[in-house]
């Protein structure tokens, strides 16, 4: 007698189970993504520009966002609750404004740089299904080999 091989009703991607036979199509490709490095800044000291350094943060912008650069494309600050954001001018005067929240905030006086911009490309594994699901497995975010898993598909499904 001879075994049959029994082929499984779910694959596994990290946390994520789908229906073998329910995928309709999968493979490799890459997408680009785009960010800005996020500064924060030093002390405000009278009358002389506060100091700003890189705190290792990214913030995602789109690639519209990307192609403004050396045009229409600003820097962003991060603010912790309570930090001191700035002063803004009302009817009696100057008032101090205070971060409600961790927030990030547009900074209009530095224009961005190359050297302010990350462009990033990562490859992903791709699952569609037949209910519609696109499944996108990154292969920095995910705990197995999406090479791997794209030969392990190969193998199932054909």
């Amino acid at each position: 007698m001879s075994e049959e091989i029994r082929r499984p009703l779910f694959v596994v991607f990290g946390d994520t189970r789908v229906q073998l036979a329910s995928i309709t199509n999968y493979g490799i490709s890459s997408e680009t993504s785009y960010f800005l490095k996020v500064y924060v800044l030093g002390p405000s000291r009278f009358f002389k520009a506060r100091e700003r350094t890189q705190n290792g943060k990214l913030y995602p912008i789109t690639q519209k966002d990307y192609l403004k650069l050396g045009s229409d494309l600003y820097c962003q600050n991060f603010f912790k609750k309570g930090d001191f954001v700035g002063t803004y001018d009302t009817i009696n005067g100057s008032k101090a404004e205070y971060a409600d929240e961790d927030e990030y905030h547009t900074d209009y006086d530095h224009k961005a740089t190359k050297d302010d911009v990350v462009v990033k490309t990562s490859k992903y594994l791709y699952v569609t299904t037949t209910t519609g699901a696109n499944h996108k497995f990154f292969e920095d975010t995910v705990d197995f080999d999406i090479e791997a898993k794209c030969k392990e598909l190969d193998n199932l499904l054909s």
